[in-house]
């Protein structure tokens, strides 16, 4: 466990310290429990451009509400354009 108690300096794994994971922690595809693809996520944010609701993304993804809402408004699948 890394040590709280000091100051981070830039380089030495503060970043891990904050976000409470590992600096090289998978994201999008790359993480194992994940149920949406990078391609799935930009057919969404379009299709809730075009006019779709979320919750009817959600259900015909398998996915919760939430799961929608945060690749949409980018909490989730940043790197994705």
């Amino acid at each position: 466990m890394p040590d709280t108690s000091t100051p981070c300096a830039q380089g030495d794994g503060c970043a891990a310290q904050r976000s409470g994971g590992a600096d090289n922690a998978r994201v999008g595809e790359q993480n194992g429990r994940s149920r949406l693809t990078a391609r799935a996520v930009r057919r969404i944010r379009q299709a809730v451009r075009d006019g779709a609701e979320q919750k009817d993304l959600a259900e015909a993804y398998g996915v919760h509400h939430s799961a929608i809402w945060q690749a949409v408004h980018r909490r989730t699948w940043k790197h994705v354009a």
